[in-house]
């Protein structure tokens, strides 16, 4: 984390299950995996798997935003890590607004943020 203030809120972001989570390339790694699974943990004991396609090159300019976001604050250096962070979570659309009077312009001003 680059700021150790927004840890715990990042960390309930991310949401607990996600940062307990196997992710694997392809569906042949989640059969392998659960494989694994089934010699080493006892039969009522499930973890969670998700396949997603593991892509090297970060996502284009994620971490350019006008406001400081969770993701912005992590600090992953395997761009396979950090877009499958992005594509489990969408973290980089949590803003982290210190001040009061920002987040109330920002919220009652910006209709993009409601929908419209």
């Amino acid at each position: 984390m680059r700021d150790q203030n927004v840890a715990a809120l990042a960390e309930y972001a991310l949401g607990y299950p996600t940062l307990r989570k196997f992710v694997v390339n392809s569906r042949q790694d989640e059969k392998e995996l659960k494989a694994i699974f089934d010699r080493v943990l006892p039969p009522n004991v499930r973890l969670p798997i998700t396949c997603a396609k593991f892509v090297k090159r970060p996502f284009p300019d994620i971490r350019e935003a006008d406001y400081n976001n969770v993701f912005a604050n992590l600090e992953i250096d395997d761009p396979v890590v950090s877009n499958i962070i992005i594509e489990l979570t969408s973290c980089q659309r949590i803003l982290l607004i210190e001040d009061n009077g920002t987040a109330h312009h920002l919220l009652s001003n910006s209709p993009h943020f409601w929908g419209s």
